[in-house]
């Protein structure tokens, strides 16, 4: 939908989306339209990321070898921005987690939402979802969005 008083439409929600089967083993329902990129992480591994096609929304999607390994890496040090202000870990009845972060300030303060999937290998690694948009826009909306893929996530371990 529209935000108020803006001409910046985000997805939401009620967005049609598409199932997209990656080979390293999960499938991520994404809002019809995104574009799909794939880059390193600094560990090594692979980062896929599902942009909207304004550049405004994105989507990432990484493995990760533990919970407390994500959660852990929750500083300005390991995320390369100040201030980090991480909230609670929310435990969700799927067995996956969520943390909702904030990052910078001023204009280039975002706001992240992450959800951390069990599942990812038989140890303890997990899937790694994000969702970060600018801090106080269409939040609510976004949150749905989120919400509505991390709802339709499925690991599909080889």
């Amino acid at each position: 939908g529209q935000e108020p008083l803006s001409t910046v439409t985000v997805a939401t929600d009620r967005s049609l989306r598409t199932t997209y089967p990656d080979p390293l083993g999960f499938t991520v329902p994404v809002p019809d339209g995104w574009t799909q990129f794939r880059s390193p992480a600094p560990d090594g591994s692979v980062v896929v990321r599902f942009v909207s096609p304004d550049g405004r929304q994105e989507l990432s999607v990484r493995a990760a070898t533990s919970a407390g390994a994500v959660t852990d890496a929750l500083t300005p040090e390991a995320l390369g921005v100040d201030p980090v202000e991480a909230g609670p870990v929310e435990q969700l009845p799927d067995g996956s987690s969520q943390v909702a972060l904030t990052t910078g300030s001023g204009s280039a303060q975002r706001s992240t939402l992450m959800r951390i999937i069990p599942g990812r290998d038989q140890l303890d690694g997990v899937w790694v979802l994000q969702l970060p948009s600018p801090a106080g826009r269409a939040e609510d909306a976004v949150a749905g969005l989120f919400d509505a893929i991390g709802s339709g996530f499925r690991a599909t371990p080889g």
